[in-house]
C-alpha cells in the first residue's frame, strides 16, 4: 500500500466520530509505529476523541498477553 493511501486512511480514521478499531500491519522496522505517531500529531486537532488506546504488539506471544496490553 503506497504511503499516501495509508496516510489518507490514517486521516479517515483518526477523524472519524465513529469509534474503530485499526491495525497497522508489515515487517520489522517498517515504520508503523512513526507512521502512526506522524497521523496522531498531524490530525490531533480533529480528532473528536478526548482518548484513545494504542497497543503495540511488539514483545506479545500469546493472546493472554494481548488482552492485558489492551485492558492496561
Amino acid at each position: 500500500m503506497s504511503i499516501k493511501i495509508t496516510e489518507q486512511i490514517l486521516r479517515n480514521f483518526l477523524t472519524s466520530s465513529t469509534p474503530q478499531v485499526l491495525a497497522l500491519t508489515g515487517d520489522w522496522g517498517t515504520g508503523k509505529t512513526h507512521t502512526w505517531h506522524a497521523a496522531v500529531e498531524a490530525h490531533e486537532d480533529a480528532i473528536p476523541f478526548e482518548n484513545y488506546s494504542y497497543v503495540s504488539l511488539f514483545g506479545i506471544s500469546s493472546i493472554s498477553d494481548l488482552r492485558t496490553s489492551i485492558l492496561l
